[in-house]
């Protein structure tokens, strides 16, 4: 882990917060009225849905990795393959 791979990263996911507060606050002005509920509530409801869903991350890397095991054992995978299977594959944006 060097400086510049942390600093690309951190700027990375600092545009997609950036980003995404952008058009979450143009949607909302457009179709706010619309929706019923009001915009902090919603960010309220958002907030609560992401930390929940923290919960079920430690489920899902153990079920990839079993997957994977079940994987190795029934077919027989080059590095390469299992590179993409493992990696590429089944990540989750």
């Amino acid at each position: 882990m060097t400086t510049a791979l942390t600093s690309m990263v951190l700027s990375v996911f600092m545009a997609g917060l950036g980003l995404g507060s952008w058009l979450t606050g143009g949607a909302l002005r457009r179709y706010g009225r619309r929706l019923g509920i009001r915009p902090l509530r919603l960010y309220a409801l958002l907030e609560l849905l992401i930390g929940i869903s923290a919960f079920v991350v430690p489920l899902e890397l153990v079920w990839g990795h079993r997957l994977l095991e079940h994987l190795t054992a029934t077919v027989a995978m080059s590095s390469g393959m299992f590179y993409l299977v493992s990696d590429c594959g089944w990540r989750r944006p």
